[in-house]
């Protein structure tokens, strides 16, 4: 993916995804780009395979599981996602729906001037120590992708972060009075 033009490597936050998926080219390229340099290694689990269907609407069946570590903003992540081959070998890592509800995440759309996200992890945690704030970018192509090709790219500045907490607190408050079941 390209963000103002500059080719971005890393992991496209896709809540309309049903699971964690990448194309094995993509995976060559991350393998190549973000992991190899830093010396990590990767598991591939070969049991795991399920059927897919693309929006194209074919259907196939996944090469297996693979868990990837990564850095972002000076983090360390992993990303768990099964293989595909042939047709959509090209298709990035997506990070779906059920891995975003299991880390508890929001994602602020449009939260930066220039149109980049903010992911907030853990959000629901009692824990004021937990939440984690990633600086997602808004590619080219209207997606939004979590870095991890330069180290630093999704850092928070520390005043955005207060602004964060101040603002997801006001949130839950209001959430509460309009919802029982918060």
């Amino acid at each position: 993916f390209a963000g103002r033009g500059e080719k971005r490597r890393g992991l496209i936050i896709d809540p309309g995804a049903a699971s964690g998926l990448i194309g094995c080219d993509t995976l060559k390229d991350l393998l190549e780009h973000c992991i190899k340099p830093y010396g990590k290694e990767i598991s591939i689990d070969k049991s795991i395979t399920s059927p897919v269907s693309g929006i194209s609407g074919g259907s196939d069946r996944t090469l297996g599981q693979v868990t990837i570590p990564l850095v972002t903003a000076g983090c360390p992540i992993t990303f768990t996602g099964e293989v595909i081959g042939g047709d959509g070998s090209m298709c990035p890592a997506l990070v779906g729906n059920p891995s975003l509800r299991k880390m508890n995440s929001t994602i602020f759309t449009n939260y930066f001037q220039n149109g980049d996200g903010l992911l907030v992890l853990d959000s629901r945690s009692d824990d004021q120590g937990a939440l984690k704030m990633l600086r997602i970018l808004l590619t080219d192509s209207g997606h939004y992708i979590l870095p991890t090709d330069h180290e630093q790219t999704a850092r928070v500045a520390k005043e955005t972060k207060k602004e964060v907490m101040l603002f997801t607190q006001k949130v839950a408050e209001e959430s509460a009075r309009h919802w029982n079941d918060i």
